[in-house]
């Protein structure tokens, strides 16, 4: 299905490229998969302190989540990891996740890919 492990990246740590129009900059988060995918929804999300979104898993949709303010968590499968601006997270298909937003309001931009397996149709 989706990707084998979640991907954890900073904007900070992610090379400065030149777009393919020569024109600007980009730093690539993510530069696609093998599989099929679909796009089943692109938002904008906000959490208060303390509000938690909790433990659930997508069976057949990887989550993409970028922060662009706050600070919190995100644990996938155990694993917890720090969201903050500029933190990009990719959780696979199947994966259980939760969102906590713990000392300033949480805003993340994010996008679901659902997983179609090639041999599925």
């Amino acid at each position: 299905m989706g990707a084998s492990h979640p991907v954890y990246k900073k904007l900070q740590e992610l090379p400065v490229l030149d777009t393919a129009h020569h024109t600007g900059s980009k730093q690539v988060f993510s530069t696609g998969r093998k599989d099929l995918t679909r796009i089943t929804q692109v938002a904008f999300g906000r959490l208060l302190v303390g509000e938690t979104i909790p433990a659930h898993a997508h069976p057949d949709m990887d989550e993409c989540f970028y922060i662009t303010v706050g600070k919190g968590e995100i644990k996938i499968n155990g694993v917890s990891y720090v969201l903050e601006a500029g933190v990009y997270v990719e959780v696979p298909a199947g994966s259980l996740h939760e969102l906590n937003c713990s000392e300033s309001e949480l805003g993340f931009f994010y996008f679901g890919l659902q997983v179609y397996s090639p041999t599925g149709y």
